[in-house]
């Protein structure tokens, strides 16, 4: 048992059970941390450096202490935790018990987060070690040590990858007496030979009980006989190595200086203590900085970047040159990939912010093998065409070949959901000709499919009026953004003259009315939308209910600065000088404005005929679903049209928001790769390099959001299916299979639909859970969907089996497109029912 210090404080006496005496932060080379240290005589002054890795993670203390317990028996606590959170945990070594983590659920709310995770994986650690714990235990009691040690977890917000490692490295061991006083309050004096105890012998220390201590950068052969002395041609040397590393935050330099201790014997007294930069590491918090906060990809994160390091002064330029060579276009890649995953988004909670930061290595770990071997290397070509641009040229050359409908709105307003239901009415029309089903291609451009980022929305829909071929042949641009005043608007003026509708939201009872419903719906729908919403408070989610409290208040607060700032948009027909805009009477032809609390089904229908009424091209073809238009069967057919827009248009919501990253592009994944690459002549695989895995890309959905396709997959995903192929394509540049798509015959099914007589009105009864097959099998999109096996976008489904070096897979596309426009390319004819196993999935 140790004896405990007896301290008197405001005349009582207590006892002091432990002190915790961790290295204080200490600075850069200039830093004064141990200048106190020096002695006039200059016998304190620094002979030898010894660097230790910096390592990156969360500095964590370790002491320990006992006290009598009621029996007279010794009751042992170890004191642990982070900074200046330090939590008291009951000494276990195994004999006992396993150590359990509800030891720690004592201490709630978040300020104990980072503390109790250090506890529990310092716990873990020296229980795994299989040591004597109660030793290291006595040992640090005894000796009044801290333990100083860094804490590594793969989610946390630091920079220095250790590829996915959980762990403790052990940094030093500093130590603490206490000397009883009777003024203010104790006073600890350390009796530790310098700032903290020898390094060698903290690293001989823990070493004996299996504990991971930080590695020693010195000179070769024997550590103590080739110590780097200060301010020698070998310390500039270490210097120079340690400022240019990768992957490193740099290292901690401890001076020091020998002295002879009470038995003559030589002991190191550390004197000073300070960081040595690796700059490198500069540049990789700079791209952190623009990525996750200010949501930069492309050529504008290249820039900053590139400004970043042109910043820098000449004589360090040296040590960036390998980092600007290999992680500068990594980075750049890696900043689409986020944004094409929707990990970075226009709006994004604290949280899921901090989330991205804490994650940033374990997300690069997955992209890494991605950008390094190749590995699904269509995602690769797509962050390459989400960093395209095109030329201003472009934006006017196809224009008015597109008709644009535009909405205008706080959140809650409905927005979204509208947009997607025009989408879906707009992608129901019967084409009359050609082998195109459909009459409408349309785009739902909305800046959270697009990650969030403005440049890349505003791209979408610049293609969208391109001439040729990059248009993809769209029809309209339903832009589903808030839009809330001219300076927003400005963004698409190119488009006035092409603007058929602009729906904006109002209350009757004014703007405070509308901010308090548009709060209530935000809130009402709990977790069930992507980007605006309030966690629950579940097992795996410890946000204080205070915390919750602060996030409703910053969404109401935000949703009232959107209601505030929006503007109606025949507010601006006339200009700052006071003359009418040159497009005023299409602002007020086009403007259809929707009391915010009339139904969903009733405001579509409204912004289809507003749509018809000023369309120039398709007036005439557009059905009318009002419901004194329509009568007897046709009358239920167009009930039913507007209910599955907006059944579809939920479903994709309430889809996406219960997963945890949004699906790339959707495909059959085959189960049996071996019979793939049995089918195929070995000739035509010669030379080029033949895929480990087949899928068939059914749709991509970077730069092409489509509900119509996520909402039918998703009732596919996981499911199996029975794929017959039909023929072998081959060149030089690539080998594919065709797959067999359309059916020969279709089956009309005449089944009573489910769900029916079950509706009021447009309203689904919510009590029935129903896919699109079930309710909807006569509206149009249904009846086409079942002509083929499967949904597939892809006008010619096919398996892309190998490509020459360099080639990539979607070259399987131009291989089929020759083939079936005739040209000459390699067939091989299959024998008939020649079938594989595929599974339906999102990537």
């Amino acid at each position: 048992m140790v004896d405990h210090a007896k301290l008197t404080i405001q005349n009582k006496d207590v006892f002091l059970l432990c002190s915790l005496n961790g290295l204080r932060k200490f600075g850069y080379s200039d830093s004064r941390y141990g200048k106190n240290n020096y002695r006039q005589d200059n016998k304190n002054k620094i002979e030898f450096v010894l660097a230790l890795e910096k390592e990156n993670g969360e500095c964590g203390h370790a002491a320990a202490f006992s006290v009598p317990g009621p029996d007279g028996a010794e009751q042992r606590f170890w004191l642990l935790g982070s900074k200046n959170v330090h939590i008291i945990v009951p000494f276990t070594d195994g004999a006992s018990g396993p150590y359990t983590s509800t030891v720690l659920d004592c201490y709630d709310g978040m300020r104990y987060g980072y503390a109790k995770r250090i506890a529990k994986l310092f716990l873990t650690t020296i229980a795994n070690a299989k040591v004597d714990v109660a030793a290291l235990h006595r040992a640090i009691q005894e000796n009044k040590w801290t333990a100083c040690f860094e804490s590594i977890f793969p989610d946390s917000q630091h920079l220095v990858n250790y590829h996915g490692k959980t762990e403790i490295r052990f940094f030093a061991i500093s130590r603490c007496d206490a000397t009883p006083v009777s003024t203010n309050g104790p006073y600890l004096n350390s009796s530790c030979r310098g700032l903290c105890e020898d390094i060698f012998l903290a690293k001989s220390f823990f070493n004996k009980f299996n504990l991971y201590f930080s590695s020693i950068n010195y000179g070769a052969g024997d550590e103590k006989e080739n110590l780097i002395a200060f301010d020698s041609p070998e310390y500039s040397a270490l210097v120079e190595d340690i400022s240019k590393r990768h992957n490193s935050e740099g290292c901690v330099m401890y001076g020091f200086y020998y002295q002879d201790d009470e038995e003559g014997n030589k002991r190191m007294n550390v004197c000073r203590v300070w960081k040595q930069k690796a700059y490198p590491y500069v540049m990789e918090r700079a791209a952190r900085e623009q990525i996750a906060s200010h949501k930069r990809c492309g050529g504008p994160l290249r820039e900053k970047l590139m400004e970043k390091l042109n910043s820098q002064p000449e004589e360090l330029r040296a040590y960036f040159s390998e980092w600007e060579r290999d992680r500068l276009p990594f980075l750049v890649m890696f900043a689409a990939y986020l944004q094409i995953q929707k990990k970075i988004k226009s709006f994004m909670t604290n949280d899921e912010t901090f989330a991205v930061r804490n994650n940033w290595l374990t997300l690069q770990d997955e992209f890494s093998p991605i950008y390094h071997c190749g590995v699904s290397s269509e995602i690769i070509e797509l962050c390459k065409r989400y960093e395209s641009t095109i030329d201003e040229k472009q934006t006017t050359d196809g224009v008015d070949n597109v008709e644009v409908i535009k909405f205008i709105g706080a959140q809650g307003s409905g927005k979204s959901t509208l947009a997607r239901g025009v989408f879906v009415l707009l992608r129901n029309i019967p084409a009359t000709s050609g082998d195109d089903p459909f009459l409408f291609n349309p785009c739902w451009a909305n800046q959270d499919e697009c990650g969030g980022n403005r440049t890349k929305f505003l791209n979408v829909i610049k293609n969208c009026c391109a001439a040729g071929e990059k248009s993809n042949g769209k029809t309209h641009i339903i832009i589903d953004k808030m839009n809330l005043d001219k300076r927003m608007n400005d963004d698409y003026k190119f488009l006035n003259k092409s603007i058929i509708t602009s729906v904006y939201f109002y209350h009757e009872d004014g703007k405070k009315a509308l901010v308090d419903l548009l709060y209530d719906r935000v809130m009402g729908r709990g977790e069930g939308h992507r980007t605006i919403k309030v966690p629950e408070r579940t097992e795996n989610n410890n946000t204080s209910a205070k915390e919750i409290e602060v996030m409703k208040k910053n969404i109401l607060g935000f949703i009232h600065k959107a209601v505030s700032s929006c503007e109606k948009p025949d507010s601006y027909i006339n200009g700052e000088d006071g003359e009418r805009a040159e497009n005023s009477e299409d602002i007020e032809r086009t403007l259809l404005s929707l009391e915010v609390t009339i139904p969903l089904e009733e405001m579509l229908i409204l912004i289809w005929e507003k749509m018809k009424q000023n369309s120039p091209h398709y007036s005439d073809i557009m059905p009318s679903y009002l419901p004194e238009a329509n009568e007897g069967a046709h009358s239920a057919l167009s009930k039913k049209i507007i209910q599955y827009a907006l059944f579809v248009s939920r479903q994709y919501e309430h889809y996406l928001a219960q997963q945890k990253k949004i699906p790339l592009y959707a495909c059959i994944k085959l189960v049996d790769p071996e019979k793939i690459k049995e089918l195929v002549p070995s000739q035509y695989l010669k030379d080029k390099i033949t895929q480990t895995a087949f899928h068939i890309t059914t749709k991509y959905f970077v730069d092409d959001a489509d509900p119509i396709f996520l909402v039918k997959l998703s009732e596919l995903n996981g499911k199996e299916i029975d794929l017959e192929l039909t023929t072998i394509l081959d060149d030089s540049y690539g080998t594919c299979m065709v797959v067999k798509h359309k059916k020969d015959a279709i089956e009309e099914d005449t089944t009573e639909p489910a769900g029916e007589n079950k509706t009021d009105g447009y309203a689904l009864d919510k009590s029935v859970q129903l896919t699109t097959d079930d309710y909807f099998k006569d509206v149009y999109i249904e009846k086409v969907f079942r002509q083929f096996y499967f949904p597939c976008n892809n006008a010619h489904p096919h398996i892309t089996v190998a490509n020459q070096k360099g080639v990539p897979p979607k070259y399987s596309n131009t291989l089929c497109e020759k083939y079936f426009a005739g040209e000459a390319v390699t067939a091989v004819e299959l024998p008939k029912h020649t079938t594989v196993k595929g599974v339906f999935e999102f990537r």
